[in-house]
Order: C-alpha cells, then sequence, then structure tokens
C-alpha cells in the first residue's frame, strides 16, 4: 500500500473515531432526568402535598425509558407515606422528557390533586412533564389474562379448538402470574392448570402454560413459525427444546403455547460465572454454550421458510434511521455514523452474503432456558429468513456486552458519571467463550467470519444507541469501550 493510501486509511480511520466520540457521553439534562435523587429533590419542591408534609417521598426509582420521535417516555415509581397512613402506598407517573433543542423551557406547572388522573406536573429544570400513569390500553388483552376466572375460559376455548391434541381438555381452575411484561408493548404470563381430579385424559394435558400477548402482529408470526418449527426435525432435537403452539387468538394477539423448564437462562449463568469467578461455573458457562451452538445449526439447518426475508443491509437502514430520529433533539449526533457506515458497506461490497437460513431473529442468551442441564429456546417473535450471521452476531454481541457491563451493577447511583475501567482478563475469557461457540457451530454449518464482524459492529453499535434512546447511563462506558474494542480487534477501524 502506498504511502497516500495508507494516509487516506488513516484519515478515514480518524474520521470514525470522531463520529463515534459523540456517543460517549449522555448530556447532563438526560442524565438528571433518570436521576433518581434530582427527581425526588424536584418533586419535593414542587408539588405542594409534598412541599407541606403531607406526604412524604420515600422512593424515587426511575423506571424503563424509551425515546419516542422527539421526547423519551418512562415512568417513575414513587413510595410514599403520610403521618396518619400505617402503611407505604406507591404511586406510578408517566414521564415525558424534552430536549432544549425540542420544545421552550415553558413554565413550572402543577395542576390538578395528585394521586387522581387529572393530576399534572411539568418541572421546567429537567424539562419533565408528569401525569399520573394511566392503565396499559395498547394490551387490550391484559386484563382478561390476568383475570383467573376470564382466562380459565379463554385458555380453553382456544386450546381445544386450535390443538386437537387436546381438543378435550377441562380446565378447573389457573393461577396466572405475569414473568416478563414490557408495558405498552408485550407481556408474558404463566398459568399453572388445575383439572377436574376424576378425568381419565388429565395425564396428558399440559399442567403450565403459558400466554403471551402483543401491541403489534408479532404474535402471528411467532405461532406460524413455531408451528412450523415443531414439525420439522428441531421439534425432535435431543440438543434443544422448544414450545409446542398451542392456539393463537388474532383479534386479542394473544398466543399459547407449552412450557419449557427453567432453572435459570444462559444470561444470568455468564453473570454469575463472571461475578464470581469461580472455575466450575465457567465450565458449565462453556458446556451450556457450546450446547446452544449446536441447538442454533440445529435450527439454522431445520428448512423452515416462514418468515420474511431480512438482510445485513436492512440492518443498517435501521441503525441510521435510529441516528436520523435521535438528531431531532439531538442535533449533535446528526451523520455521526457516516463514516463507520461508509467503511462498512465496503466491506460488505468485498464479501459477498451467505446464503440465508430459518432464523431465529432476536437470539440472546436470554432467550436460552437451561433447566436440569438441558436448553431451550424461547421467543420466535421475530422469526425470518436471513444469513446466519443475524443469529450469529446478536448472540455473541449480547455475550461480550454482558461481559463488559455485568461490573457496573454494584455501582452506586452517586457514582454513575465516573469513568470505568474492565479488566481485560474477564473480556479474554468472554471472548474464549465467543471462539468457541463458534467453533462448535461451524462444526455443524459452515458461515463467513467476515459477514460475521459486519453484523456484529452493528449489534454491538446499537447497544451504545439504546444508552441513548433508554437513557441507560451505567451501560454507557462499556458499550462505547466494546465497540472500540471490537472495531480494532477485527481489523474494521484502527486502534487510536
Amino acid at each position: 500500500m502506498s504511502n497516500r493510501n495508507a494516509l487516506t486509511r488513516h484519515q478515514q480511520d480518524i474520521a470514525v473515531w470522531e463520529g463515534l466520540d459523540r456517543f460517549s457521553e449522555l448530556p447532563d439534562w438526560l442524565i438528571c432526568a433518570r436521576d433518581s435523587e434530582v427527581v425526588r429533590a424536584e418533586l419535593s419542591r414542587i408539588i405542594p402535598e409534598i412541599a407541606a408534609g403531607r406526604l412524604i417521598v420515600l422512593t424515587c426509582d426511575p423506571g424503563h425509558f424509551v425515546f419516542k420521535n422527539e421526547f423519551w417516555t418512562g415512568q417513575y415509581k414513587l413510595t410514599l407515606t403520610e403521618p396518619d397512613r400505617d402503611q407505604p402506598w406507591q404511586a406510578v407517573l408517566a414521564g415525558k422528557v424534552f430536549s432544549p433543542h425540542s420544545t421552550p423551557e415553558g413554565e413550572e406547572v402543577v395542576e390538578g390533586v395528585f394521586g387522581t388522573q387529572d393530576w399534572h406536573a411539568y418541572l421546567p429544570k429537567l424539562r419533565l412533564d408528569l401525569r399520573m400513569q394511566e392503565p396499559d390500553a395498547a394490551l387490550g388483552a391484559l386484563e382478561m389474562l390476568t383475570d383467573p376466572q376470564s382466562a380459565r375460559a379463554f385458555l380453553e376455548a382456544n386450546i381445544r379448538k386450535d390443538s386437537p391434541k387436546y381438543a378435550d381438555i377441562q380446565i378447573l381452575a389457573c393461577t396466572p402470574k405475569i414473568v416478563r411484561y414490557k408495558p405498552g408493548s408485550r407481556c408474558t404470563i404463566v398459568y399453572r392448570l388445575e383439572f377436574p381430579p376424576e378425568t381419565e385424559s388429565r395425564n396428558r394435558w399440559p399442567d403450565l402454560v403459558v400466554a403471551k400477548t402483543y401491541r403489534a402482529d408479532k404474535g402471528q408470526n411467532a405461532y406460524d413459525s413455531m408451528a412450523a418449527l415443531w414439525n420439522s426435525p428441531l421439534g425432535s432435537s435431543r440438543t434443544v427444546t422448544i414450545a409446542e403452539p398451542l392456539a393463537y387468538e388474532p383479534q386479542l394477539r394473544a398466543l399459547i403455547q407449552g412450557p419449557i423448564r427453567e432453572d435459570f437462562t444462559l444470561k444470568a449463568l455468564e453473570e454469575r460465572a463472571i461475578l464470581s469467578g469461580n472455575a466450575e461455573t465457567w465450565t458449565e458457562l462453556d458446556r451450556i454454550m457450546r450446547l446452544t451452538a449446536i441447538g442454533l445449526a440445529e435450527l439454522h439447518q431445520s428448512g423452515v421458510r416462514m418468515g420474511n426475508l431480512y438482510t445485513w443491509e436492512n440492518e443498517l437502514d435501521d441503525v441510521i434511521r435510529w441516528i436520523n430520529r435521535l438528531s431531532d433533539p439531538l442535533p449533535e449526533l446528526a451523520n455521526s455514523i457516516d463514516p463507520l457506515a461508509a467503511r462498512l458497506r465496503a466491506l460488505a461490497a468485498e464479501n459477498p452474503p451467505d446464503v440465508p437460513v430459518p432464523s431465529h431473529g432476536s437470539f440472546r442468551p436470554a432467550q436460552v432456558l437451561v433447566h436440569q442441564g438441558k436448553i431451550g429456546f424461547i421467543d420466535f417473535d421475530s422469526f425470518a429468513q436471513c444469513e446466519p450471521s443475524l443469529d450469529l452476531a446478536l448472540f455473541l454481541s449480547t455475550v461480550r456486552n454482558i461481559g463488559t457491563t455485568t461490573f457496573l451493577g454494584n455501582v452506586e447511583n452517586n457514582a454513575i458519571h465516573s469513568k470505568r475501567k474492565y479488566d481485560p482478563g474477564v473480556l479474554d475469557q468472554v471472548d474464549a467463550l465467543c471462539d468457541a461457540f463458534l467453533e462448535e457451530y461451524g462444526r455443524i454449518h459452515p458461515f463467513s467470519r467476515a459477514r460475521l464482524a459486519l453484523w456484529e459492529t452493528l449489534n454491538i453499535f446499537t447497544y451504545v444507541i439504546h444508552c441513548w434512546t433508554k437513557i441507560k447511563i451505567t451501560d454507557l462506558d462499556g458499550c462505547v469501550f466494546l465497540l472500540e474494542r471490537y472495531l480494532d480487534k477485527n481489523g474494521i477501524v484502527k486502534a487510536r
């Protein structure tokens, strides 16, 4: 390579790092909106009932935040007490956080009686608009699915209708338990079923079923894909278990499936290994990782042709769309990804994609359940046709992300602005886990390492973006560090 070309590549690398540097630190106004003590102090000052001492805020817990075009939405769970009340009680506030670039500062506003649905407040210091949390209207089936009586009738009728194998099922009672809930998006409920004691067929009916309700139509894709997988070689795999699809109710967007037993997830196992440093736990983690690789290869070779085609170009377009959306309230991020995107497009042109395979679409360690040493795969909502690196990259980038952010769980709130260092020994161990996973997978199903690097770069960068869209303050340093390390180790962008 000539000096002129070498200089050009060096200049390109500098442009990439300058673009990525814009993501390295969240603005103070966004950090303050998630700082529990700052929000608690403002609420104590501005709300008359609290300022006068009639209410006392014991805790203020900021929950899940999501970026919505020009602002962020989130929840604040307050634990309160009153002088004449024996037990503390909780109130959930729905908040909108506005950027200085998207709305004028405005005046301080407090309207209505705190705790009622007509209450409203605007905190100009935090650019935070607050109201009482309303019921989850986006998930219309949620109330019915969590009521034992109505859920019993719903489960029995739909399982009978859609599962001929259980057409005679008789459910005497059910006990619902919400196990995963993303407000406004989806909810997963586990039911323990009871049957009439004198019924002869009760031993072949599932005593545990799972229902998932969605805001959008992903449930139909999940049900159709699970049905196809259940009837494919994967349905009788000795390596991995998948849930039996039992029914789908399109009007309520509710999916019913059989159980997959769980002692813990692969994500929890990795976190335990990293925090404990226990050699036996690392050995078990390596075993489960290798087993997962075999299971994923079997999924990719199942022959199922359900789902739309998804490409690396689709993934890059999604990332660019996120940056463009963020650039409205955060103009400093505009065009920040352009140099990296140009580098990745050039590499993609040199390395054509692998043949598409049946793909999980959202495959992460949390989607791998471990029970008595065996594994099961869940959550086929995003099932699609894609090159193998879609699943490989998302899974491995998440494994690496867990490795860099698990330490942050012990960081105190008053240290959220500090920079942290990462133990290279632990990161090397995580890299070794990923290498062993790929070796096991590649032994069964071939794939392009160059294509994997393209997909994984976008996945890791998406974790950086999520720190901005979800205001994940304590994760940002780790995600930026992981991206820089990955780009350098894989020869995509030379380290500074």
